[in-house]
C-alpha cells in the first residue's frame, strides 16, 4: 500500500503548485491542475493500493480538468467518488453541471472528460474505485457516468 501525507507549507512558494499537481496525479487521478490564485496552499493525506485509492485534502482555489483519456489511463477505468466537506465545487461532466456544497456526494467516470472548479478554500474526501466494482453495484452508471447526491435530497 502506498501512502502519502504532504503539505505545501514545507515547499517554496514558487514550487507549491507543481508539488500539488504531482501529488494529485499520483494519488487521485492523472488530471491537469490549474492555479486560480497567486498564493496557493494545500495538504493531502492519501493511500493507494492498485486501483483503490482514498484521499483527504484541503486546498485554496484551483481547477482540475481532464479533457481526454490519456495513454496512462488506458485499462485503469475508475470512478471518483467525492464527498464535499467544506467550500463549494463546480462540477462538469457530459450533460451534468452541478454545484457541490458541504455534504454533497459526486460520482464521476474518471475515463471521461470532466472539470471541477474550486472557487475558494475546499476540503474533500475522494475515493478512486474500479469501474467493474461500481457498475456491478450501481448499474445505471454504465449509462449515466456521473451523478450528484445533494444533502437536501
Amino acid at each position: 500500500m502506498e501512502m502519502l501525507s504532504m503539505s505545501t507549507a514545507s515547499v517554496s512558494a514558487q514550487w507549491r503548485f507543481d508539488f500539488w499537481r504531482e501529488a494529485v496525479c499520483k494519488m487521485i487521478h492523472v488530471v491537469d491542475v490549474e492555479q486560480v490564485e497567486q498564493t496557493f496552499n494545500a495538504s493531502i493525506t492519501a493511500r493507494r493500493h492498485g486501483p483503490l485509492g482514498c484521499a483527504n485534502f484541503w486546498s485554496t482555489a484551483h481547477t482540475v480538468r481532464k479533457d481526454r483519456e490519456r495513454f496512462s489511463d488506458t485499462g485503469l477505468g475508475t470512478y471518483l467518488v467525492s464527498c464535499q466537506i467544506e467550500g463549494d465545487a463546480l462540477l462538469e461532466q457530459d450533460d451534468l453541471r452541478a454545484r457541490l456544497r458541504p455534504g454533497s456526494v459526486a460520482i464521476v467516470d474518471a475515463r471521461r472528460p470532466m472539470q471541477v472548479h474550486f472557487p475558494q478554500d475546499v476540503r474533500r474526501l475522494v475515493a478512486s474505485l474500479p469501474v467493474e466494482l461500481m457498475e456491478r453495484r450501481l448499474p445505471f452508471l454504465a449509462r449515466k457516468h456521473a451523478v450528484v447526491l445533494q444533502p437536501d435530497g
